[in-house]
């Protein structure tokens, strides 16, 4: 009778254990990058550790108003007198008349009086 040798089953043993746990591990990756999963997860650490540039908010309108004088400027020596009516072509706002007086104090002009009326 032919005797057989004696093999070391525990090198066997985990060699079957590593090829079994890595075909499994392989299956479970490739699953989840077809469904999806391993991508959006991969997307979700990124976003995580790269903040996302902000987008420049777009300008905002600004308001129209039509400006027209109502008296011709008021010159006396130093001063300089205005009035204005503002009108705004945004419903629901009330023109406006101004007066502004300019008056000259050493080399530059200086606002002395500014009003209005609804």
């Amino acid at each position: 009778m032919i005797q057989r040798r004696k093999r070391n089953s525990s090198k066997i043993n985990l060699t079957i254990s590593f090829v079994v746990h890595g075909i499994l591990i392989f299956v479970i990756f490739f699953f989840a990058a077809r469904e999806g999963m391993l991508g959006k997860k991969l997307k979700e650490i990124t976003v995580t550790m790269v903040p996302k540039e902000k987008k420049p908010e777009p300008p905002k309108e600004k308001p129209r108003v039509k400006v027209t004088a109502i008296e011709p400027p008021s010159i006396s020596g130093d001063s300089i007198g205005y009035v204005f009516r503002i009108d705004s072509e945004t419903a629901g706002i009330q023109p406006i008349t101004a007066k502004l007086r300019l008056v000259k104090e050493g080399g530059a002009w200086a606002v002395s009086e500014f009003s209005q009326t609804p």
